[in-house]
């Protein structure tokens, strides 16, 4: 819109309803300059399209002319691709989805929600899948079973996926703020019972039904403190659909490792986000699984092990064990306790995953640094914010991105380092700058401005740089009001 209202300037029109009628011309004029296309191409465009209306068709032939130099002047046109390089065309959805597929996920529970659904509907829509039985011979497939369950509410979603969970499927769910809020209590649920199952949030502009079907990253905190009690759990973002895809098989893998609920954040900007891009590498695809313990004879067996953090893989009607998995405090039997010495020690010993995850998942996957190494200013993102401030860096010298992936456990140690007498500016989509707030309480890092946005819309990259332009001149506390 500030593109516009300034171009419409320029050729005289200030009314906004007139510049409204300016909006197909303006995008199709970047898209034109975008593919190498002239401007006589775009004007003959314009004529053909508009008819005989001189004057209106003069005022858009000069508005595209305009917006064709906006891409001149910051993006190079696009050049010819590799034939050979295989590409897909997809959104956020249908990567988390295919993510899921990829990593192992057989079990997807949901009810539908907006801009969830469409992750679960794909992954039901690709049913069944293609698994090659000779690598390399396209003929010798065969289908693997998988299911994809629609429940009456979320949460029965969640309750239905802990039962694969505990079945010995790989489970997930995908849903939305409103429905996440009724998982709490299996959320709770799966802590004590030390299950590991993955929740899709695909965050939305709230509070309540908000703007069902606008932007937000409103839901980091609540993900952080879903259920009553203490437990452990993961919370992860992504930030590209490239992410979103490779992500979903990390998150389906750390929640079979360490059987807990697994958070995996996106957001509404994400889900209708299409792109062309290479076709992910697949080789770069790790698939960690826990083998069940198998006895040789029906026995009773400890479900939670004092001796081991992680309980050992047992499985209904495979394991030829008999185990209770309790949703009480227990024993490592499984059966309800509240003794004070083995209540300590049961507490304890769910606790310790947290310094097991802290400790196996490695550095490079919790955060990110982009730009130069000696920055005296760092941008702090996490989520659907990175490709624009990625690209804003273009503009921006000198300045550092550091993008957190890993939200619980918190990498405070890592995220202390990199900011360590560095001014810092975190750019977020919500109001209260919750990442900004959770690197304070777990960093100690107090940030040196803050800046929001929360009108329904993603963040843009003139957004970034009109923000930090602004934190150069000493405002802490930026609302972004671009309504792009």
């Amino acid at each position: 819109n500030k593109h516009i209202t300034e171009i419409g300037r320029k050729i005289g029109v200030t009314s906004p309803v007139m510049l409204a009628r300016f909006v197909n011309t303006f995008v199709v004029a970047l898209g034109a300059a975008l593919l190498g296309l002239s401007e006589e191409h775009v004007a003959s465009g314009v004529g053909f399209a508009l008819g005989k209306k001189a004057e209106v068709i003069e005022q858009n032939k000069k508005v595209a002319s305009e917006a064709m130099k906006l891409v001149e002047k910051r993006v190079a046109t696009l050049q010819q691709r590799n034939p050979q390089t295989k590409r897909v065309f997809w959104n956020g959805n249908e990567a988390s989805a295919y993510g899921k597929i990829v990593g192992g996920v057989r079990f997807v529970t949901y009810y539908p929600i907006t801009p969830a659904t469409d992750d679960a509907m794909t992954f039901e829509r690709l049913m069944p899948y293609p698994v090659s039985k000779n690598a390399g011979e396209l003929s010798k497939f065969e289908k693997i079973g998988s299911v994809a369950f629609q429940a009456e509410d979320e949460l029965a979603a969640i309750a239905i996926a802990m039962g694969g969970a505990i079945a010995g499927a790989r489970s997930a769910t995908a849903t939305s703020g409103p429905g996440f809020s009724l998982m709490a209590e299996a959320l709770s649920l799966a802590g004590m019972m030390e299950v590991g199952v993955v929740v899709t949030l695909w965050m939305r502009s709230g509070p309540s039904t908000g703007q069902a079907t606008r932007q937000a990253q409103q839901d980091l905190l609540f993900s952080l403190f879903i259920g009553h009690g203490e437990y452990p759990k993961i919370v992860y973002a992504s930030g590209d659909l490239e992410e979103v895809f490779f992500d979903n098989i990390k998150v389906a893998n750390w929640a079979e490792r360490y059987r807990v609920p697994v958070i995996h954040l996106v957001d509404k900007n994400l889900s209708n986000t299409f792109a062309v891009m290479p076709l992910p590498d697949i080789s770069k695809v790790k698939i960690t699984t826990v083998r069940p313990v198998v006895y040789p004879q029906t026995q009773e067996a400890e479900a939670y092990p004092l001796d081991e953090i992680v309980a050992p893989k047992l499985l209904p009607g495979i394991s030829n064990a008999i185990f209770h998995l309790n949703s009480l405090e227990h024993d490592p039997e499984g059966d309800p306790e509240e003794d004070p010495v083995v209540v300590t020690k049961m507490f304890e010993k769910r606790m310790a995953k947290i310094r097991l995850i802290e400790g196996e998942i490695p550095p490079e996957e919790k955060v990110l640094y982009f730009g130069p190494k000696d920055a005296e200013k760092v941008i702090v993102g996490w989520g659907s914010t990175k490709p624009a401030i990625l690209t804003a860096l273009d503009e921006l010298k000198d300045v550092g991105f550091l993008y957190v992936k890993m939200l619980y456990p918190f990498p405070s140690d890592i995220v202390r380092e990199y900011l360590k007498g560095r001014k810092t500016l975190f750019i977020e989509n919500n109001y209260m700058g919750q990442l900004a707030l959770i690197t304070r309480m777990f960093a100690g890092v107090k940030p040196t401005a803050v800046a929001i946005k929360f009108n329904g819309r993603p963040i843009t990259t003139d957004d970034v740089v009109a923000a930090y332009r602004r934190f150069e001149t000493g405002e802490n506390v930026i609302k972004i009001e671009s309504d792009l």
